[in-house]
């Protein structure tokens, strides 16, 4: 079966780092932030439904700037924003005097935990959420937790692919949030999704179009992946770092999945990402961004007419209140991204009532803006200029 395929593909490619640092692989992330000599702690927060949340913060002196978060995409954690060095974003975040919060989602091998459910003997329980319920449960709560924390008022919310599909929800149904969030940053920003060209979504579509949740279940199983062995990581390592048919191979899986960029891709960066990528999901989060692809349409999940009546009292999900997303928005996007596609992400800009700018770079792809090698300056250095009231 395909995915049987893949996931041997996936586990496979997880190992040890190869030119940048030989153990960023298989360290996770507290032990990356203190290998490079910053400040650590660890917050757990415990949502309204029972998942516990474990967030990484890399705490600040200065009190003159807001709190900023960094919030990852699908299969990702909290490692995603460290991983590039020397020039990291959530490393030069620090530099700049902000106090970096990097979040994790529920599900992610930081928060594979609850309060009443396990998540491998009640897996249908435990497993039973979409990024709908990160946008209404985990973003807000999480939120509220470091504005106590910290005595601010407001902070930054910047995020990728994922990452934004998440604050858009939380704005769309608790629209108080406005208040407490100053300005979001996309990178590859996720709302409609219908002209994907991802390889596994399209191939999963016609699945989920017959049979729903269920069928995707019955295909992939729980789409969860536990962190690889670290027997597993030097197996790879040893094969991946420095033979070039392995590297094409760890290379085309990003091609098929998030969109063909080989002059942005740093190989020699492939085994570190791969030691943190992917590291846990729901079935139900892929579900949900392949229902967007099926039906052109940005709304709440889709439990079909009788679930939906009982739900939502409609024979079909509501669609997201973008109207209520006041707070200033500004995004980059590619034209070789695979999964926020150019006329998904203009559709998107024609429904925000506060977008300031958009940065559109025509060869750019969907992990470009985390690990691309000129990230640093066609990225990071405008979001500096958008964080201090430049652009």
């Amino acid at each position: 079966m395909l995915f049987a395929v893949c996931t041997v593909l996936w586990s496979l490619l997880q190992s040890t780092s190869a030119h940048l640092s030989e153990d960023d692989a298989t360290l996770r992330t507290p032990e990356i932030i203190t290998k490079y000599g910053y400040p650590f702690e660890s917050h757990q927060v415990v949502t309204s439904d029972g998942y516990i949340l474990t967030h990484h913060r890399i705490p600040s002196n200065s009190t003159k700037k807001a709190p900023i978060i960094l919030h990852h995409g699908l299969l990702g954690s909290s490692a995603y924003w460290i991983l590039r060095q020397p020039k990291s974003l959530g490393f030069m975040l620090s530099d700049a005097g902000y106090d970096v919060w990097l979040l994790n989602n529920r599900g992610n091998e930081y928060c594979e935990r609850h309060s009443h459910y396990n998540p491998q003997r009640d897996r249908r329980s435990f497993w039973n959420f979409s990024w709908h319920e990160i946008g209404v449960h985990d973003l807000p709560e999480t939120i509220d937790y470091i504005l106590n924390v910290t005595g601010s008022k407001s902070l930054y919310h910047l995020g990728h692919s994922q990452g934004t599909t998440v604050l858009l929800v939380m704005l769309s149904e608790r629209p108080e949030y406005n208040s407490k969030v100053k300005m979001h940053i996309g990178y590859a920003p996720v709302a409609y999704h219908k002209h994907t060209t991802s390889f596994m979504f399209r191939a999963l579509a016609p699945i989920e179009a017959v049979g729903g949740l269920s069928a995707l279940k019955l295909f992939l199983g729980e789409f969860n992946f536990a962190p690889s062995t670290e027997m597993l990581r030097q197996l790879v390592s040893s094969s991946c770092k420095d033979n070039d048919k392995t590297q094409f191979l760890c290379s085309n899986i990003f091609y098929m999945t998030m969109g063909f960029n080989p002059k942005q891709m740093n190989t020699s960066m492939l085994p570190t990402i791969y030691g943190h990528f992917p590291v846990g999901s729901s079935t139900k989060q892929l579900a949900h961004y392949i229902q967007e692809m099926n039906s052109g349409r940005f709304r709440k999940f889709d439990y079909y007419l009788f679930e939906n009546l009982k739900r939502y009292s409609q024979i079909s999900p509501p669609d997201y209140k973008l109207d209520n997303v006041k707070i200033p928005f500004y995004d980059f996007h590619g034209g070789k991204d695979a999964l926020a596609q150019p006329p998904d992400v203009l559709r998107l800009h024609g429904n925000l009532p506060n977008l300031k700018k958009s940065f559109y770079i025509p060869d750019w792809a969907h992990m470009d803006f985390i690990y691309g090698i000129d990230a640093e300056k066609e990225i990071y250095s405008k979001t500096f200029d958008i964080l201090n009231g430049l652009i």
